[in-house]
C-alpha cells in the first residue's frame, strides 16, 4: 500500500474515512461483548471498583485495578483501536483477580472468584473467534501505520553540536590481541 504522505489529499481523506469505519466496527463489536458480560450477573464482581469497606486490603494487593466499566469507558473514548488492546485489559482483570483472591484465607471464595474470571476471559475469547479476522488484521495494520506516521511526524530533537567540545585524548591502552 502507498504511504499516506504520498497520497493526494482527497485519497488520504478517503483512506482515513475507511480506516475510521473499520475501527468503528471494532468498537461496536467490543461494546457488544462488554454489554453481554456486564449483563451477566456472574460477572458483576468485575464490573465496578471494589468497595474498601468489603475488601479493605484490595488496593494494597492490586496496584493497577481495572474493571469492565473501565473497559467500556475506554471503548467509548476510542482507546481501543485493536482487539489486542481490549484483550490485554481483560487479561489485566484476570491477573488482578488471581493476585488478590489466591492469597485469601477463604479458599472457597477465592476458587469461585478465580473460576468466574476464567469464565469471563473464555466468554471474551469466544466472542473474538466470531469476529471477522480480516477486520481484526486491518485494525492492527491501521494502528501500526498510524503509530509509524506519528513517529515520523514527531519533532526530532536537534542533533548535539559537539564542535566546541574538547577533543578526547587517544586511548593509550594497547588493543586486545586476537
Amino acid at each position: 500500500p502507498q504511504a499516506k504522505h504520498n497520497l493526494l489529499p482527497e485519497d488520504a481523506e478517503q483512506k482515513k474515512r475507511h480506516e475510521d469505519a473499520c475501527i468503528r466496527q471494532l468498537r461496536v463489536f467490543i461494546r457488544d461483548t462488554l454489554l453481554r458480560v456486564l449483563s451477566d450477573r456472574k460477572f458483576s464482581l468485575f464490573a465496578k471498583p471494589v468497595d474498601v469497606a468489603d475488601e479493605p486490603e484490595y488496593y494494597n494487593v492490586v496496584k493497577d485495578p481495572l474493571w469492565l466499566t473501565d473497559c467500556s469507558r475506554r471503548c467509548n473514548d476510542g482507546q481501543y483501536t485493536t482487539i489486542q488492546q481490549f484483550v490485554t485489559d481483560i487479561e489485566a482483570i484476570v491477573k488482578n483477580t488471581r493476585r488478590y483472591y489466591n492469597d485469601l484465607p477463604d479458599q472457597e471464595r477465592a476458587t469461585k472468584a478465580v473460576a468466574k474470571v476464567e469464565q469471563l476471559y473464555d466468554h471474551v475469547l469466544l466472542d473474538i473467534t466470531r469476529m471477522d479476522g480480516k477486520l481484526l488484521g486491518i485494525c492492527t495494520r491501521i494502528k501500526a501505520d498510524r503509530d509509524a506516521e506519528a513517529k515520523r511526524d514527531a519533532p526530532q530533537p536537534p542533533a548535539a553540536d559537539n564542535s566546541h567540545a574538547p577533543a578526547l585524548p587517544a586511548d593509550p591502552s594497547p588493543a586486545p590481541s586476537p
